[in-house]
């Protein structure tokens, strides 16, 4: 071996031919001084290392051990499964969702088809006023009176209260309070002395058309409700008597369904108070003008006040859940009308439920002013909500009824003559997912319709 000029680098002939000599490396090696056969009779573990030449020097082998070790790699660690909670999988469900065939049909991107919504769809404020949209009181759009005749022409009120059974003189004492929380009655009632002095209400059951009465918050009126949940129909081209869809009786038989107690559905124009909440200004301007596009629905239940909400579904352009959560109501539910809802008293069991101010400050974190708001009558989402929004798409508007306001057509009908399939077919109820996805679907169909996209 020999060593480079400079000294600082080895120039090694371990892996070259004999010298011509005849000595081999290990020769040289074996002619050393006693001390490096001292040295070198010291295991190292780069002497038992396979990979090293053996009978190295001491200088070579300090230059050696500078030298990285060969490591085995290590086998690939193997793939664990991992379980998921029942929540975890609802919410990668919900991610992987098909998107809206319309949507794919229509393939634009969420700011034009935001913008498209803007300048030919959303309702006017006269429009939102006619169709009792909430809105603070000294907000309302001023109604023209074109609109004023043309309204009246189908003896529709929109600012109408419940009529309200006058008491004479020969009522012993029975005599009705009025049906809206305004105007409330002290009168007593010698048969029932622990409301001698409260104020009751007036309430006409949307179910069988009986009179009943309730407090602010209690159910006077205690008899049970049997009705026909379906619609009067007639077999053929309106000729014909009228029956009912649900079990074919004729109009006047008795009912073929039978609840608790008689409901209704809330005051028709609901006071605008402090527990509304409007949407907010957005706290930054968006470059492409899109804040944001989505459907909403909810699902509602009986209390003494009324309906109220149980179940809130906002979906994207595509689809895809956005928000879903069940709403504890302020009063006790007494019908949670399971039929048409799809909520039972086991949904708050198994899930967990927000209250309604929870559910406010959840919306508006999501939603703006300026975002596009879709669904079908959704002036009574938005009453349940207690929420006062502007930018509004309505497709009981946007596809409006052969015979005019206020004649309205129902969701199920649209998609089927629409979008030519079934929905609302479970017998367990609607679903508000559903239902949102469906009102989404029709703005796109009538977008790719109207301007031939």
């Amino acid at each position: 071996m020999d060593f480079a000029a400079n000294g600082k680098y080895l120039a090694s002939c371990g892996d070259e031919d004999p010298d011509p000599d005849g000595m081999s490396t290990t020769e040289s090696t074996s002619s050393s001084s006693s001390e490096s056969n001292k040295e070198n009779s010291r295991p190292t573990s780069a002497e038992h290392s396979p990979l090293l030449p053996k009978g190295l020097s001491r200088r070579q082998r300090k230059n050696r051990k500078r030298e990285p070790k060969y490591v085995t790699p290590a086998e690939p660690p193997k793939p664990t499964k991992t379980k998921v909670s029942n929540q975890c999988k609802s919410k990668v469900a919900a991610h992987h969702v098909e998107p809206l065939e319309e949507f794919k049909k229509l393939n634009i991107s969420e700011s034009l088809f935001a913008q498209m919504l803007v300048n030919n769809y959303v309702l006017r404020s006269e429009h939102m006023a006619i169709l009792g949209y909430p809105a603070r009181p000294n907000k309302r759009a001023i109604i023209s009176d074109k609109m004023v005749y043309m309204y009246k022409k189908h003896h529709f009120d929109i600012n109408a209260k419940e009529f309200v059974p006058k008491s004479d003189s020969n009522d012993s004492g029975q005599c009705s309070g009025s049906s809206s929380e305004e105007e409330s009655s002290s009168s007593s009632d010698d048969s029932s002395p622990r409301y001698r002095n409260t104020p009751f209400y007036g309430r006409v059951c949307v179910r069988c058309g009986s009179w009943f009465y309730t407090t602010s918050n209690t159910y006077i009126t205690d008899e049970a409700c049997s009705y026909h949940w379906g619609k009067l129909r007639t077999h053929g081209h309106g000729y014909g008597p009228l029956e009912y869809t649900c079990c074919n009786g004729k109009n006047g038989s008795k009912g073929c369904s039978e609840a608790k107690v008689h409901v209704w559905n809330g005051p028709a124009e609901p006071l605008v108070n402090s527990s509304y909440v409007e949407t907010e200004k957005p706290k930054h301007v968006s470059e492409d003008g899109n804040y944001g596009v989505f459907a909403l629905d909810c699902e509602m239940s009986y209390t003494v006040t009324g309906l109220e909400v149980t179940k809130v579904t906002l979906v994207s352009m595509e689809g895809k859940i956005i928000y879903n959560e069940y709403v504890r109501p302020k009063n006790e539910v007494v019908d949670y009308n399971t039929r048409f809802s799809g909520i039972t008293a086991d949904d708050f069991k198994n899930n967990r439920s927000k209250t309604l101010q929870q559910v406010q400050r959840d919306l508006k974190k999501l939603i703006n002013s300026k975002t596009v708001l879709i669904g079908h009558a959704l002036e009574n989402d938005l009453k349940g909500l207690r929420m006062i929004h502007k930018t509004v798409v309505d497709t009981t508007f946007t596809f409006p009824h052969d015979k005019g306001f206020p004649f309205k057509r129902s969701l199920k009908s649209l998609v089927r003559s629409c979008l030519k399939r079934d929905i609302q077919c479970s017998e367990k109820g609607h679903d508000s997912y559903e239902d949102a996805r469906a009102s989404m679907e029709l703005m796109l169909y009538r977008l790719r319709r109207d301007f031939s996209l």
